[in-house]
């Protein structure tokens, strides 16, 4: 219940509005986590094998997820700085 006795709605497009999390069987059940959690377990997983292939000048470069992750964290840094 919200602040005004009102039931929390389970979705919505306003950041400060709470929802009401799902809880059952199946994925219901599950921790929600974010993006960048779920990027996180697959680089500790898969940390040196190939992420993504990019074409650059004519040549495909692989780029592993731990370089992937790097690039990543460049990029929001960058976008900190702005």
């Amino acid at each position: 219940m919200s602040d005004e006795g009102m039931p929390l709605p389970l979705s919505t497009s306003d950041v400060k509005q709470e929802v009401k999390i799902r809880v059952g069987d199946g994925f219901a059940g599950e921790m929600p986590v974010t993006v960048m959690e779920k990027f996180d377990r697959v680089v500790n997983l898969h940390g040196d094998k190939p992420s993504l292939h990019q074409k650059i000048n004519g040549k495909w470069k692989t780029f592993t997820w731990r370089q992937y992750r790097a690039e990543v964290d460049a990029f929001a840094k960058s976008l900190m700085a702005l």
